[in-house]
This record gives C-alpha cells, structure tokens and sequence, in this order.
C-alpha cells in the first residue's frame, strides 16, 4: 500500500493563529510541504513522537544579531540563531552598513539556510563593535546618499534602516544624527528601527543632563507611520517608562500615528516595566529576540564579556522568550485540510500566545475554511501577560 505521507509528527501542541489552532494534533508533510493537520493520521513512512513538544508556524525574529565575527562577539550563527531556534526568518538589526553589505551577504546571509533580511545600519561602523567606540555613531559617521543607494540596490535584502534615540547620543550631537538616519529612511522609503533607553553613557565635561523623558516627544514629528519602536521594556532610562514610574502619554500618540513597537528583548528588558507598559493596555505589534554575543554564552565562551552593559543572566532564544505562560489544551485537533502553515517543531513545554504572532512566508496557507482564530491579543488578555 502506497503510504500517503512522507513524515508524520504525532502528539505535538499545534499553535496556528491563522487557522485558530491550539491543540494536541498530529501533523503530517509530503514532497516538503504541509499536507495535513489533525488528529490520528495515518501511518506514514517516518513517524514522529513528539507530545510534550510544540509545532509552530516558521518563527520570523525581527530583532537578531548574525554578522558573525565581522562584528566581534555581537554577531552569533544565524543558524543557531534561526532554524536551530524554531525560526525560520530573522532580521539582522543594523549588523551591516553599506560598506560591509557585501560581506554580510557573502558571509551571513548565503551559506544560512535560516530566511536572512537586514535593516541596514545608518552609521558607516555599523555593528563593529562600535557599542564600545559611541563617537562612531555621529553625524559625521553617517553617509546618507551612499546608504541610501545601497538600500535601493539591494531590495531582497534590505527591509528597513536601524538607528538610535537615546540619551548617550543625544547629549553628543542633538537630534543631528537621528535626523540623517531617519532622511536615509524617507529617501529609501523603508521603516526606520529605533532602539530606545540608553546605550551610551553620557559625555564627560556634557553640557548638562539630557532629560530622557524628552526622547521620544523630540523625534516623533520626525516618524512616519510604520516606523517601528524598539525596546519598550527596557530597563534603561529613556523607554517608554518615563522618571515618574509612568507610561509616557506620548506612547499612545505614537500609535495612534501608525508606528509600531518591538519587543527587542535582549538584555534591556524588564519584568517590571513590562508590567506597567501591558498594564496600561499598550502591546506590541513583533517580538524581536534579540540575542547576540553579550547575552547569549556559548559553549566555547569564557567570562569577558560578563561586566558588558548588554551582559544577561541566562541563555534564551526567540522560542525560550515567547514560550513562557500558556496553559496546556485540553481538547483535540479538528481536522484541517491540506495547506496548514506548521512548519516549526520545538521542544517547549509552556507555549506563550507570543510565539503566534509571526508567521513564515515559506508555510503555506490554508486551503479550507477552518475554525475562527482566537488573536493573540485575546489570549495575552486572558493570561493575564
């Protein structure tokens, strides 16, 4: 008898939004394509146990760090960082700059089998280290036509510009920086990524102190709708907690105004001001890991960079931050008809409604009318997050 399926996955949590599944359903694949979700499906020529284990949509994280070695110990192995982390796509953060664009795609982008795309940095130095070199990152670091020609020369790649709005800067040049990087943005017609709370310590012998309340009113004349927020959380002054212990009014403004936010996780985030940020009814629209050199230890890896300002306490991954409060179903899978968009499996046991939010253009969409999808929004209200 003719075996209808190549390779069946038995027993997973299947989460799909877009199809409005959360349950324990089987998962079946033919000629490398999603052919089936429900529950007891046929024997198939490979059969896998994986109960206890999720099947997820391709995971995109929108906030990674993969141009490995060009840019010291941030850049990490986009594999390690992608399909190995249940993700099929990332975005590398302002990685390469228009000098090193080349390399980025040589190196970074081609030998990954992870789905690879970049926001450009504004700044000449892009990546290289340049967290520990702050007066790289002026205005007379920025090269707005050159950017500009190599974000519109490279299309497939470049997705969108990366830049700074934080104390550190802003005391050493103003907003004349941001400017130039958000001109880059405007002339390329990509979103400009904004990193908020502070990177840089102030300037010795500054002119005074720059208030970090006042970042985010300064440039939001500035932002078009798409631009995307970065950092929401942070722990660093400067986010969207201002002094007072308050979410900035100005946040509500800013959505209003079409822009987006990021989570940028990292090692800027904060329980606490996650807390007030959620509670004050403001979610993010992405959940970008962010991980890199400073917050995720390999094995290989000494000690040096555990005093950097980036340093984290344990290792995490896209799937380790959006698996975190789910409770587990209690029912079974509907059946569902070939064109399921389950493309990810990944050990981890408390799904977060997190890990549904991005969805892979590599899955395929469903073919069929199928239950309504419960949003991610309507969980992370229900749990509580």
């Amino acid at each position: 008898m003719t075996q209808r399926f190549d390779l069946v996955l038995r027993g997973g949590r299947v989460i799909d939004p877009a199809q409005g599944i959360d349950a324990v359903c089987d998962v079946a694949v033919a000629k490398g394509r999603i052919a089936a979700v429900g529950p007891d499906l046929p024997a198939s020529r490979t059969d896998i146990d994986v109960g206890g284990a999720l099947i997820l949509p391709g995971m995109i994280d929108t906030h990674a760090h993969v141009f490995r070695h060009v840019t010291g110990r941030f850049g990490l192995d986009a594999d390690m960082v992608g399909v190995r982390s249940g993700v099929t796509t990332l975005v590398d953060q302002g990685g390469p700059s228009l000098m090193t664009l080349p390399a980025f795609r040589a190196y970074a982008v081609e030998p990954a089998e992870t789905g690879i795309y970049t926001f450009l940095s504004a700044y000449l130095v892009g990546g290289l280290e340049g967290h520990y070199y702050p007066e790289l990152y002026g205005p007379h670091g920025i090269d707005v036509d050159g950017t500009v020609k190599a974000a519109l020369a490279n299309p497939e790649l470049v997705r969108g510009i990366k830049a700074h709005a934080e104390i550190g800067g802003f005391a050493r040049w103003g907003l004349a920086a941001f400017r130039l990087a958000k001109e880059i943005s405007r002339q390329s017609r990509l979103p400009l990524y904004i990193h908020f709370g502070q990177l840089w310590p102030l300037p010795e012998g500054g002119d005074g102190e720059i208030d970090p309340d006042r970042v985010l009113p300064d440039i939001l004349d500035l932002l078009e709708p798409g631009d995307i927020l970065a950092h929401p959380f942070t722990r660093h002054p400067g986010g969207f907690v201002g002094r007072d212990g308050r979410v900035h009014p100005i946040v509500r403004e800013a959505l209003a105004r079409g822009l987006r936010i990021d989570v940028g996780h990292g090692s800027h985030f904060s329980f606490a001001m996650a807390k007030k940020v959620l509670d004050a009814g403001i979610l993010p629209h992405t959940l970008g890991a962010d991980m890199h050199g400073y917050n995720t230890r390999l094995p290989s890896e000494g000690e040096e960079a555990a005093g950097h300002m980036f340093a984290g306490a344990s290792n995490f991954s896209l799937t380790s931050v959006a698996c975190a409060r789910a409770p587990s179903p209690t029912y079974r899978c509907s059946p569902t008809s070939a064109g399921a968009g389950c493309c990810a499996t990944t050990r981890a046991p408390r799904p977060s409604p997190s890990a549904c939010c991005a969805r892979s253009s590599a899955c395929a969409p469903a073919a069929a009318s199928t239950p309504t999808p419960r949003s991610c929004r309507w969980r992370r209200r229900r749990e509580g997050l």
